[in-house]
Order: structure tokens, then sequence, then C-alpha cells
């Protein structure tokens, strides 16, 4: 082979390097990592009306988590302070507060029942509880695919169905009133994504029961908590 020939064939290797590389960015302009991550952000509205009229008027508890479409692990978002680290006042335990966030706690755990004082939540999920409003984010791969749930609970919410003494003599001992209600939705981690979860069922007002109630008819006040709930991707 020539010196010349050599000579054309690594200037057109150089060539086909060129053009099988990705673009440089342009001056001022950021490139795109492969791997990017997209933010799930959670904006929650409270009625404060409707749990300042519980017997209580304490605000509610509430659970953000993720269950990945693909694998199924779960993530939790945030819990509130007192179901986060099992402080009750003077309760030992309320095992009735998110009970259907406990059973994904614990498989993304490997822990057993709601968390205690003793054995808390990580610091990183829990929260202080909101009186009106709650914004969350969340990173995750862009083109995932997740459900996410919300759960929530006003104690002392009693109703007609859910009663402090119930006719046959039971006492609601949590003070738990209408039960924990679930919200449920679905996304695609994509900048500008906006999904509204709908309410598939509650749990139980005396047991931290493992599988949702999808009977609704007695719950009321429990339904207005939320004033407004916006999911998007940014």
């Amino acid at each position: 082979m020539t010196r010349r020939s050599r000579f054309g064939l690594l200037a057109a290797a150089c060539l086909l390097a060129r053009c099988a590389a990705p673009p440089e960015p342009e001056p001022g302009e950021q490139a795109t990592p492969v791997d990017s991550n997209v933010e799930i952000v959670f904006t929650l509205e409270l009625a404060q009306e409707v749990y300042w009229d519980s017997d209580w008027g304490d605000p509610p508890q509430i659970a953000i988590w993720l269950r990945d479409k693909r694998g199924g692990a779960v993530r939790t978002v945030m819990v509130t302070h007192r179901t986060g680290r099992g402080d009750w006042e003077g309760k030992p335990q309320c095992p009735v507060s998110l009970p259907y966030w406990a059973l994904a706690y614990n498989e993304e755990t490997g822990t057993e029942g709601a968390p205690t004082w003793e054995e808390p939540a990580a610091d990183g999920i829990t929260r202080a509880t909101p009186q009106q409003e709650l914004t969350e984010r969340i990173a995750v791969p862009a083109g995932s695919e997740w459900a996410y749930f919300i759960e929530i609970n006003c104690s002392g919410d009693f109703n007609d169905w859910h009663p402090s003494f119930s006719d046959e003599g039971m006492k609601d001992d949590y003070g738990n009133g209408q039960p924990s209600i679930v919200y449920r939705g679905e996304l695609l981690a994509a900048s500008g994504t906006a999904t509204r979860p709908r309410l598939i069922g509650r749990t139980h007002q005396h047991v931290a029961a493992s599988k949702l109630v999808v009977e609704m008819d007695s719950i009321t006040t429990a339904r207005e908590l939320f004033r407004r709930i916006q999911v998007v991707c940014e």
C-alpha cells in the first residue's frame, strides 16, 4: 500500500468517527445526559374547614408513594410526622392511621407493621403535618412508568356509619372515625405529563386490614379533605 493510500484511509476513518459522534452543544447550550431524570411534583391542597369540623380539629395524616410498573419496586415519597415517627401523644400506637401505606412501606423496607417511636421511618421521608398545602418532589428516570398512591386520614371524623360507639357497643379505641381513603393514578415520567388520581377505596375503622374496601357509601366528609390534587412531571 502506498503512502498516499494509507493517508486516504486514515482521513476516511476520521471522517466516519466524526459523523458517528454526537454533535457538540452550541456555545452556552448544555448537553442533555443520556440517562436524565425528571421530577414528579405532587401538590396537595387541604380543605381546612373539613378537618376543623372533626372532633379533634387536627390536620389529617398523609402518605404518598410510588410503585414501579415495570419492576414493582416501592418508593415512599413522604409520610406525615405522627405516622412516620409513631408519635401519638399518649397512645402507644395507632395502626389504623395510614395502614395501606404501612403495607407498602413494609414491602419497601423489609419491616413489619407501621413505624413506631422506637423504630421510626427515615428522616428523609417524614414531614411536618401540613395545615393547608403540601408540595413534594421526587426524581425518577425519564421514560419510567409509575403507579402512585395518596392515602389520607382525619381522626375523629365520626359519622353515622363510623361512630365512636357502634350500636353493638364496639368502641373506636383509636378515635379513628372514618377510615383512611386511598387515591391512585398512573404516569409516564416525561416532562409536561399531568395526571389526576381517582379514589379507589378505604381501609377499616377498627383494624389495620391488608386489603382495601371498595364500598365507599359510608365515607362522607373524608371525601372532601382534598380541595386539590395536582400531579405533574417537570
